[in-house]
């Protein structure tokens, strides 16, 4: 099972194993080094989704450290949970702990299936608003399908639950970029008129705000670009109108 597997009796460890003395503070830093660049990673994924549906170039794009620290936040939290559940539910019943590359395993599995399931919910609901459906998503299904078909069957290795949480990983990271494809189409974003044409607000920079066109015909940016820097002038005569892709 997903959730609580099957774990080898406590008996079949040696004494000496158990008596040893086991780092803590290594383990605890590399797994933090670990979250924080994997919640890096899939910022700067959903970000460049988001960048590529709106048709702005990628190096334009800039560290969010807010939504980096949410991410963060999020894995932490999910990790706690995952060691409460595991000692609540695992040694309270009178089994020992599973092993590390499983835990892993299972951990990244639960995650992953969170992150798919929130994306279709998000296809879901704009096929129903809008009337189009996203085929991206059945990419996203497909990789999903795969990776746990063999991360079902029983027996497997250290070394192959290994593979299946690096696979997991990957499908997380891709599940984030889809996710920022679809956020672009879902979300209110702000337009203003200028010059008689109308541009909608990307993101937000330091020190300026990046633009991009947008087709009021065909409902998508029009590929066209303005960085307007945060001191300008235009800002004062200019009134943002939160508009969606949605007719």
């Amino acid at each position: 099972m997903v959730l609580f597997p099957k774990s080898a009796p406590a008996h079949s460890k040696g004494s000496d194993d158990e008596s040893a003395p086991k780092p803590v503070f290594l383990p605890i830093s590399v797994l933090s080094l670990f979250g924080i660049c994997l919640a890096a990673l899939l910022c700067f994924a959903f970000q460049c989704g988001r960048f590529v549906e709106l048709r702005v170039p990628l190096f334009l794009m800039e560290i969010q450290t807010g939504l980096i620290f949410s991410a963060v936040s999020f894995l932490c939290l999910a990790a706690l949970i995952a060691v409460m559940v595991q000692k609540s539910f695992i040694t309270g019943s009178g089994r020992t702990l599973i092993g590390r590359s499983r835990h892993v395993s299972y951990f990244f599995s639960i995650l992953t299936t969170l992150a798919f399931a929130v994306y279709m919910c998000a296809v879901a609901v704009y096929s129903l608003k809008s009337g189009v459906f996203l085929y991206e998503s059945l990419f996203i299904a497909v990789l999903y399908v795969c990776v746990l078909i063999p991360h079902f069957k029983a027996g497997k290795t250290p070394l192959a639950h290994t593979f299946t949480t690096a696979a997991f990983v990957v499908v997380l990271n891709i599940t984030a970029f889809y996710g920022g494809l679809a956020t672009a189409k879902i979300e209110r974003k702000p337009a203003v008129a200028l010059n008689g044409e109308t541009f909608m607000l990307c993101a937000t920079q330091k020190n300026a705000y990046i633009l991009t066109g947008f087709d009021t015909y065909r409902q998508k940016s029009n590929g066209k670009i303005m960085l307007l820097p945060k001191n300008a002038s235009a800002l004062e005569n200019m009134v943002f109108t939160p508009v969606g892709h949605l007719k």
